[in-house]
């Protein structure tokens, strides 16, 4: 079957490309993406013959897409540097690590089986700049769906070997490995791309890893690859318990996510577990400015202001945080899906550094995380509540009358402060719903808040969303 050449504009998200396999991205519109893609590169270089580090994740659908990807860049008159199989976080570094100007990954992050897509960066001065809508993203956009030609001489493909290595050795060099102690550690993986980093890691630690579901394996067998589903969480947070460890984890589909669960098989809000990072990383850099997104703040920037650093808030979405790091040279951010960013990695999320982290202040202060969360707990958050509605627009504006009281901010949706509670309502990127996160310095006055604010939703024509 010979579908259209020209793919739909739906495929071109905030954030990235992403679409589903083979409806909307296939053999037959790979080559006219990439070619556009190298064409922006292009612009930006001013120059045809380009270094452009590729790779790709484990989907069922990549071994009929990334032939097709690697020809349009070598026809195009790209010298390709094919990294092949990598996780998101480690393709960041491969780019960073080799000072390549540009580069893609053909991954769909945490989404289903049948979704593929780009992840695109450029990389100045080790800065990596994630393409997103307003950087880069509309311009491939056009390129694309205007059927562009891009051909040029001089291409070639360079195969380059693992870099897992390399990583993991960056990563170690920045923490005091001599404090880590033989921790039992869980890991589910989901079949997924962070299993690779995982196993390149604790292959130099005294940790003990029980893995599960550490076969890559594109049609995840076990669960979708997404940690911030509840159910998919229910195999490792048993596990947890069952074998008695001081500690899970579950990355998502491309590793760029992470969720952690506590001896007692609780999942860890990122925002508790994001501002333990932040104590022990303003301990050694006084002063530095951390960054956090802009739906749960409140223990992130308790935890900042004490340990006397600068805190900054930032919308949602991964191309802001890393571009907004570079302007105010931060040293940390974090959001609430799992993304943990760092200086030290370009700016970029790192699966192996939040994780050597964790351990080196797990095993320094010889308490249970659960204790350690509960010392640097500042606040009481409700999580995400989704709502379907076509009325966003309509409900904010009627939620900033109702709570005018409040310290506006919008940056993202909406976000109002009180002295001991908050609360903010975005919409969706990709699909018609609003999203409600409720803060509050105690647990009680979250409850009443969320009820309140959920209630209000409703009555003006929003349904709670299944998730």
């Amino acid at each position: 079957m010979i579908r259209n050449i020209i793919p739909t504009s739906s495929i071109f998200k905030s954030y990235d490309i992403r679409g589903i396999y083979p409806d909307e991205i296939n053999e037959d519109n790979i080559y006219l993406i990439t070619q556009s893609i190298l064409k922006f590169f292009q612009d930006q270089a001013k120059n045809t013959n380009v270094k452009v580090g590729v790779s790709h994740d484990m989907r069922l659908s990549a071994p009929k897409l990334y032939p097709g990807a690697l020809q349009a860049l070598k026809d195009g008159g790209a010298c390709v540097w094919n990294f092949d199989l990598l996780s998101t976080p480690t393709f960041y570094f491969a780019v960073s690590h080799n000072n390549l100007p540009f580069g893609f990954i053909l991954s769909a992050s945490h989404n289903s089986p049948r979704y593929t897509g780009f992840k695109i960066v450029t990389n100045i001065n080790n800065k990596i700049i994630k393409v997103g809508k307003n950087s880069g993203l509309d311009t491939i956009k056009k390129y694309s769906i205007s059927g562009l030609k891009n051909k040029h001489t001089g291409g070639v493909i360079i195969e380059r070997e693992s870099i897992l290595k390399d990583e993991v050795d960056s990563a170690l060099s920045k923490v005091d490995i001599s404090k880590i102690k033989p921790i039992k550690i869980v890991v589910d993986a989901a079949n997924a791309m962070g299993s690779l980093y995982i196993e390149e890691l604790f292959s130099r630690l005294p940790c003990k890893l029980v893995k599960m579901n550490f076969n890559l394996d594109g049609s995840f067998p076990a669960h979708d690859p997404n940690p911030l589903v509840d159910k998919n969480l229910i195999d490792v947070r048993k596990k947890v318990v069952e074998v008695g460890a001081d500690l899970g984890i579950a990355p998502d589909g491309d590793g760029d996510r992470i969720i952690f669960i506590d001896e007692n098989g609780e999942k860890i809000p990122a925002s508790f577990l994001g501002s333990l990072i932040i104590k022990k990383l303003l301990q050694r850099y006084k002063g530095a400015t951390i960054m956090f997104s802009v739906t749960e703040i409140l223990t992130p920037r308790s935890i900042t202001e004490e340990m006397g650093g600068k805190f900054i808030i930032t919308p949602v979405g991964h191309t802001h945080i890393t571009n907004l790091m570079h302007q105010s040279n931060a040293l940390f951010a974090g959001e609430i899906s799992g993304h943990y960013f760092f200086k030290d990695t370009g700016g970029t999320e790192s699966g192996v550094f939040t994780i050597v982290n964790v351990l080196e202040i797990l095993s320094s202060l010889a308490k249970p995380i659960s204790q350690l969360i509960h010392d640097v707990r500042r606040s009481f958050a409700s999580g995400e509540y989704n709502f379907s509605t076509d009325k966003a627009d309509i409900i904010m504006e009627r939620l900033k009358s109702d709570y005018k009281s409040g310290s506006l901010m919008t940056i993202d949706g909406i976000a109002v402060d009180y002295p001991t509670w908050r609360f903010s309502v975005r919409s969706s990127n990709t699909e018609p719903l609003i999203r409600l996160n409720v803060e509050a310095r105690t647990q009680e006055g979250m409850k009443v808040k969320l009820n309140e604010l959920i209630n209000k939703i409703k009555a003006l024509g929003a349904k709670k969303h299944n998730d």
